[in-house]
């Protein structure tokens, strides 16, 4: 798959003054191109949440599978097939993948946002760029923090993989046993501790943008490097 990039001009023509069409024509275009672009970001958002729920499900199933295979009556059978380390493994996987999903979802739907923007100038004016604005308020990323959470599943998971291998392989155990006798206690223990709260405060930081009044404030985004492609077969 190729793509080319679109200049502004360029795009104006696909989708706002295309001289093919009438003044009418042009205008019915792009009224229409913004509707599509409205729908699909909403869609977007939509199966940014489902998906999420998607994974929080499999993840959670995994979580519970796990510790049950470690506490429950049948843990020695299920410790001795190793099914602990398959569930850790497969949580990995699970969250990695939750990750990307979360990463990916966020850049169809920064797209279609930034087709509104080029858009709607002319239908509804500015109205998508512009926010209201109030004082000493921020405004948080949804999307950042969901990020957050993933990076904290696969923390926790990469935790549980350390502590088993710690657990069953005497070549790593030894090479624990060589450090300070607190060390084991830190990264088992206070790490986790430490990193929770340093991600707790952090998504506190997971602001689009920091407010000084109580105003509207319009977002043009010029200047901005991003830019629109054309996909050619």
């Amino acid at each position: 798959m190729a793509y080319k990039l679109l200049t502004d001009d360029e795009y104006k023509e696909k989708f706002i003054n295309d001289p093919s069409n009438h003044n009418q024509q042009k205008a019915d275009l792009q009224r229409e191109a913004l509707q599509k672009a409205w729908d699909i970001r909403n869609y977007e958002i939509d199966k940014f949440w489902q998906r999420s729920a998607y994974f929080w499900g499999f993840i959670a199933l995994i979580f519970g599978g796990y510790f049950h295979a470690i506490t429950g009556e049948s843990s020695v059978t299920a410790k001795n097939m190793h099914l602990d380390l398959y569930l850790i493994l497969l949580g990995c996987i699970f969250s990695v993948a939750w990750l990307l999903v979360i990463c990916g979802s966020k850049r169809w739907q920064v797209t279609w946002e930034m087709h509104i923007e080029n858009l709607e100038n002319e239908i509804t004016g500015p109205l998508y760029k512009t926010l209201y604005c109030e004082k000493n308020k921020k405004f948080y990323s949804v999307s950042k923090i969901n990020k957050l959470l993933a990076i904290v599943i696969i923390t926790t998971w990469g935790l549980l993989l350390l502590r088993y291998i710690h657990d069953k392989f005497t070549i790593i155990s030894s090479f624990f046993e060589c450090l300070p006798s607190n060390a084991v206690q830190f990264i088992f223990v206070c790490f986790p501790i430490l990193a929770a709260i340093c991600l707790c405060v952090s998504m506190f930081f997971c602001k689009k943008i920091q407010t000084s009044g109580g105003d509207f404030n319009t977002a043009l985004k010029k200047g901005d490097p991003d830019y629109f492609i054309d996909r050619i077969e």
